[in-house]
């Protein structure tokens, strides 16, 4: 090869992988800032700002705080408003949804970050298209993604969807490149890597990362059978070993590691305590329960005490009754738990029904009491009617008044650690609660009680033998691996006595004084309750019948772009710059046909495979990297789609039309598979660039005609009346 031949494929090598990804990352950037050249100046919270401002907030400000997502797409929020926006860290703007950013937050820069991610995810996205295409399919994806209306809009604002997708089509862009380099073992090793490390941030973003782990576990298996049939066994064992490496030990680590850091930094006090774990709570800055300075804690918790009773449970919620009654059962007042403060925790220990009581009236080892809620008056109470939901146990009720009532109200103190002798101390001692009369141990089932319960989590109490019977399991697990012992514990049936107030005098030479030091705090132990909490809230994102959600979108309708979602309030001022999502017309609408158009070529592939008429050549196509209908990397973006869209169909939970926006990048690279199936019969080159071309203008249009979408609106609604394409659309 001459000098010159290699100066210039030097010089288009460089024009193709450094020069293009550097122009597209500009254009993409200057699209989706806010300018004046696009009057899209919007000095308000938008939509979800409200929560994930917030929360980037609350690790300005040190503060714990619960939420139902893994904590890295906010941490990097909190890096956003800190080190570019320098967000005043005494702020008191809470980021309320609609709510003008004050004068000493500089609202451009707190977004700039969002910008330069969603740039670089449109520069990720033409590395795809290059590992996949020649030059201009790879340029038509990333312009097809780039000029996605929805994703520009999602990419302008403080939102986790810019992180999660940056995340999920990098993992897809290292999918591609593992397949490619899936026959040079160095490269393989690398690609691997650095795809364990993509889905190690993506699932530690969202949950919904899961779909794309799944789909790259499908991936792996195809992978690990081509390996077998072509190498045999000890090949396809190196390979298990450098995936299980990569692909399992790199994501786990990544995810733990994001929660490692989310603890050591958020050190204070805050509003959601009550869903952690009690011994986490005490070692907060501030904490409620007991506040810095009060270190002396004394065993004189008495008859008449007003207490608040914790969970020692996974879900440590407090015991909490109210006014409404069971719909079905005993049709008495509802006892549950809840994971907020409230005036309903609130309980009085009072001697027991028709019982002796204790002659120092302090509460010990085997007391037996009577728990009245304050504001109803009524007694914790249990009877042989099955539970709501766990038909294995009983109800757990508010029953009768403080002079009506049944041996059924009084429950017996049983002290699982030993403090000091058989004394009960409030926060350090735990306990358990068993009724008297049913044998059965006050507990939380796990599950979240339905509407009529509001979504609160429901407590049973539980006979004693089923207790037994779990005992047995941690025996075993604890004979051979000790230090996992505390994660077959059931503690379901444990309590603590977070608060009280001691409302008469008792002997002070019974008191026993003990000094408080915080608790060593088991990481372990602390992430497996906050993945164990999120789930639970997760459970309860459903949607509510009895409630109109104007912003909730059925799954069915987002294939076909049917009904959009107003991002703001849509005043009609010049002022109130509006914002609509809906996906870009081609790639939301043409991306469908081509997807059914996929699945039936591969329809008519099987047909043609099961009379066995494929041809040498097509077979010569399936063993190398050529994207064809007989090739993997033909479907793997199918098998994504699927993977990122039925899941939101099988859920019961509320959705939203942005969560398919994963789903318009997949079939974005399905509509490129379809342009490059119909190039491959075209046998002039210049018709192929003509008809892309084409491709080019309809992308563009259909962009320049939907682009106030996402650059805002202003002024009335009806001015942008011709751009309602669907009548479902509520523009006007």
């Amino acid at each position: 090869m001459s000098g010159n031949t290699k100066n210039k494929t030097f010089r288009w090598k460089v024009f193709i992988y450094a020069i293009t990804p550097i122009l597209i990352f500009i254009f993409s950037y200057y699209i989706r800032s806010d300018n004046s050249h696009q009057s899209s100046l919007n000095d308000r919270s938008i939509w979800d700002e409200a929560h994930f401002g917030k929360f980037a907030k609350y690790y300005i400000t040190q503060t714990l705080y619960h939420d139902v997502h893994p904590p890295l797409g906010k941490m990097i929020n909190f890096f956003t408003l800190k080190y570019i926006g320098k967000f005043p860290t005494d702020s008191t703007y809470d980021f309320s949804s609609g709510s003008v950013y004050p004068e000493e937050i500089n609202f451009i820069k707190i977004r700039q970050c969002q910008w330069i991610m969603n740039s670089l995810t449109n520069v990720f996205v033409y590395y795809t298209g290059l590992a996949l295409y020649d030059y201009v399919l790879a340029l038509f994806l990333s312009t097809l993604y780039t000029l996605e209306i929805g994703n520009i809009l999602l990419g302008k604002f403080i939102l986790l969807d810019t992180v999660l997708i940056m995340f999920t089509i990098k993992s897809f862009m290292s999918l591609c490149y593992l397949h490619k380099n899936k026959d040079n073992r160095k490269k393989e090793w690398f690609w691997a890597l650095v795809l364990g490390c993509d889905l190690g941030c993506v699932l530690s973003v969202k949950w919904v990362g899961l779909f794309i782990y799944l789909s790259a576990g499908c991936y792996i298996i195809y992978n690990l059978l081509d390996k077998f049939y072509k190498a045999g066994v000890k090949k396809m064992v190196k390979t298990t070993i450098m995936f299980s490496i990569n692909l399992i030990l790199i994501p786990t680590l990544i995810y733990m590691a994001s929660f490692k850091l989310h603890f050591d930094i958020l050190t204070r006090s805050g509003p959601d305590d009550s869903n952690f774990p009690i011994d986490l709570q005490l070692n907060l800055l501030d904490n409620k329960i007991l506040p810095d300075g009060d270190t002396i804690l004394q065993n004189d918790i008495s008859y008449y005490s007003q207490i608040n009773l914790r969970s020692n449970s996974w879900n440590p919620v407090l015991l909490h009754s109210h006014h409404q009654v069971y719909p079905v059962g005993s049709r008495q007042r509802q006892v549950t738990g809840y994971g907020h403060l409230d005036s309903n925790n609130d309980w009085i220990i009072y001697p027991p029904r028709d019982l002796p009581s204790n002659s120092n009236n302090l509460i010990s080892n085997n007391s037996i009491i009577r728990l009245i809620h304050k504001n109803l008056e009524t007694n914790l109470h249990t009877h042989e009617i099955p539970s709501a939901l766990d038909f294995e146990s009983y109800e757990v009720s508010g029953y009768g008044s403080l002079e009506v009532g049944d041996f059924k109200d009084n429950w017996k103190i049983e002290l699982v650690n030993e403090v000091d002798g058989d004394s009960i101390y409030p926060v350090l001692s735990k306990i358990r609660i068993r009724n008297v009369e049913m044998d059965c141990y006050l507990s939380l089932s796990g599950n979240l009680l339905p509407n009529w319960g509001f979504k609160q989590n429901e407590v049973i109490c539980k006979p004693v033998e089923e207790f037994n019977k779990s005992g047995l399991l941690k025996s075993l697990v604890t004979q051979i691996i000790p230090s996992l012992g505390w994660a077959f514990h059931d503690t379901s049936n444990e309590w603590i006595v977070e608060f009280h107030e001691r409302t008469i005098d008792v002997d002070e030479s019974a008191l026993k004084p003990k000094s408080f030091t915080k608790p060593e705090q088991n990481f372990f132990e602390n992430f497996a309750i906050v993945n164990y909490k999120m789930q639970m809230t997760n459970n309860a994102l459903v949607p509510d019948s009895d409630k109109y959600d104007p912003l909730a979108s059925s799954p069915f309708y987002w294939p076909i772009n049917y009904k959009g979602l107003r991002m703001n309030n849509w005043g009609q001022s010049k002022q109130d710059i509006r914002y609509y999502l809906v996906y870009g017309i081609y790639q939301c609408w043409f991306g469908s046909i081509c997807l059914v158009a996929s699945l039936f070529l591969g329809l008519v592939q099987a047909t043609r495979l099961n009379r066995s008429k494929i041809s040498s050549d097509a077979k010569n196509k399936t063993n190398d990297n050529y994207v064809s209908v007989n090739s993997i990397i033909f479907w793997l973006p199918v098998l994504c789609y699927f993977a990122h869209y039925l899941p939101f169909i099988i859920m019961a939970r509320v959705t939203y039309v942005h969560h398919y926006l994963p789903c318009i990048f997949f079939k974005s690279v399905i509509i490129c598979n379809i342009l490059n199936l119909i190039m491959q019969r075209m046998k002039q080159r210049y018709v192929q660039y003509i008809f892309m071309a084409f491709n080019f203008a309809i992308v563009i249009y259909t962009y320049w005609l939907l682009k106030s979408f996402a650059q805002g609106m202003s002024g009335l609604s009806l001015n942008y009346e011709y751009l309602q394409l669907l009548p479902s659309w509520n523009i006007v």
